[in-house]
């Protein structure tokens, strides 16, 4: 994960859009937002991010690089959802891939449930929202 520190905004990696000219965009999180850990309590499980009806401007979802980030023994990546219960590719559906080391923003505003899936339990996330 990239971090960047700007006049006392936090600067999150976003989805790591690289253009040809090795640009990389940022997507910044308000000072003052802290980031919420989340643990998956069972393996290939979905379970909530955010719940309905709380009013998010926008959120950032951040998959940890590596497996001691993650808290498992192998990177992997997760799966998440903004319609439903999320689920793996596999499982086709409106759930969206965030690879290890990778980042994604909730399209806002939003009030929608986000709910989240990966393989392992103990996998561990962060997020964002304000």
């Amino acid at each position: 994960m990239i971090m960047r520190r700007f006049a006392g905004v936090m600067a999150v990696s976003a989805t790591l859009v690289a253009a040809a000219w090795g640009q990389v965009f940022y997507t910044p999180v308000p000072s003052g937002v802290s980031g919420t850990p989340a643990i998956l309590a069972t393996g290939g499980t979905a379970q909530p991010l955010f719940v309905a009806g709380e009013v998010r401007t926008q959120c950032a979802i951040i998959n940890p690089s590596t497996a001691t980030d993650q808290n498992i023994a192998a990177a992997e990546e997760i799966w998440v959802d903004f319609t439903g219960k999320a689920a793996v590719a596999a499982s086709g559906g409106t759930s969206i891939p965030v690879g290890a080391g990778m980042s994604m923003n909730c399209p806002g505003p939003l009030t929608t449930s986000v709910s989240w899936i990966a393989a392992t339990i103990a996998h561990r996330i962060t997020a964002y929202h304000w």
